[in-house]
């Protein structure tokens, strides 16, 4: 029944083919180029990225359920750059300004989350390091409209006095949480920390035709999961994505963090193998879901591409559910409490709250 209802869901995300669209949908999406990132203001900091997580992996991630080396974790990418020369400090953290972390999770996350939810093991981890991290339960079928009201009303109860907010935005959250910056702009506030995880920015091909979807999303029987206002397939679609950028400018005075994920068919689960062919025929670089290039926020920092697909990037689903091991052969797997610890340790020092900035190239525990 699990693996079922977890079909159906991708299958949700899958009907639609980019190359069906008539050139009157075209003509709705605002004009648009594919460039290299640092023509988009994109800051590349994969290579100390890569630093932060190789030396998180090599002082402690034999220790956690899955384990895989920085190396094939992270894809290697051209033009990454060489290594900085700073030490990757893995002492204890600043007491100035402690990062709360915030995730929003994505589209049907609701539906699923007994289940699984975005990063729990991860955030498990962090908890007993000593941060406070929560998730925001937003509408699983809900317009993203809807859901920045939703993590407006949350922030305001979540947030304490002097703390620093780190959000994260796995897939649709992303979508959601800038449209929480337009319409809410004091929800997060100047300073904070938002990071889109296979984050859907661009939009995707794939939910390109929403009212398929929706028809569909009324006929599966996904437990917990609230109808909402059924914008949430409209809201991810490129022409809807693309057309709310131009028209809404990221507000600057905040700092933006891309972390994108694609690998090939072999490490693809099962259930994402359709959406994948489908993607894979507009760009190979794609995790199930998101092509590579609309999953990165302009002028952000450029983190990482992660080797694996959607799902395992942030959902623990054959972690949690041991029938579902067949289902996904391994490829579910991911070290995400190294991922999120790498991102939080990213952050902070981006944000001037590392505890030391050493001088030199070696790593210190």
């Amino acid at each position: 029944m699990v693996s079922a209802c977890l079909g159906a869901a991708a299958a949700l995300v899958m009907t639609g083919r980019a190359h069906q669209h008539r050139l009157s949908d075209g003509n709705r999406i605002p004009p648009a180029v594919l460039v290299p990132v640092q023509l988009a203001g994109v800051i590349d900091d994969r290579a100390r990225f890569r630093q932060i997580f190789c030396a998180l992996d090599v002082a402690h991630g034999s220790q956690f359920p899955v384990h895989r080396s920085c190396g094939d974790a992270l894809q290697p990418l051209d033009g990454e750059g060489a290594p900085a020369s700073i030490t990757v400090s893995l002492g204890p953290r600043s007491n100035r300004a402690p990062l709360h972390i915030v995730i929003i999770p994505g589209m049907f996350g609701q539906c699923v989350k007994q289940w699984a939810m975005p990063l729990e093991d991860g955030a498990a981890y962090l908890r007993s390091e000593g941060y406070r991290v929560d998730t925001i339960d937003v509408d699983g079928l809900s317009s993203s409209a809807k859901n920045a009201s939703i993590i407006a009303a949350s922030l305001s109860q979540l947030l304490r006095s002097g703390e620093r907010l780190l959000i994260i935005g796995y897939s649709k959250g992303m979508s959601d949480i800038l449209e929480t910056l337009a319409l809410y702009p004091h929800a997060i506030p100047p300073g904070s920390a938002v990071v889109s995880l296979a984050g859907i920015v661009s939009g995707t091909p794939l939910a390109d035709h929403p009212a398929k979807l929706d028809r569909l999303a009324s006929d599966i029987p996904l437990p917990d999961c609230e109808p909402g206002d059924r914008g949430a397939a409209e809201s991810v679609s490129t022409s809807h994505r693309l057309a709310w950028l131009a028209e809404h400018p990221i507000p600057r005075d905040r700092s933006y963090f891309s972390i994108v994920a694609f690998s090939d068919s072999r490490n693809i689960s099962s259930p994402l193998k359709k959406t994948y062919d489908e993607l894979a025929a507009i760009d190979p670089r794609n995790d199930g879901q998101v092509p590579d290039t609309n999953a990165v926020v302009p002028g952000s920092h450029l983190l990482a591409y992660l080797n694996a697909d959607h799902w395992a990037v942030a959902l623990p689903l054959a972690r949690n559910n041991p029938k579902l091991r067949s289902v996904f052969r391994g490829r579910n797997d991911f070290p995400r409490e190294v991922l999120l610890e790498a991102i939080v340790r990213s952050v902070e020092e981006q944000l001037g709250l590392s505890a030391e900035h050493p001088q030199s190239s070696s790593v210190r525990k």
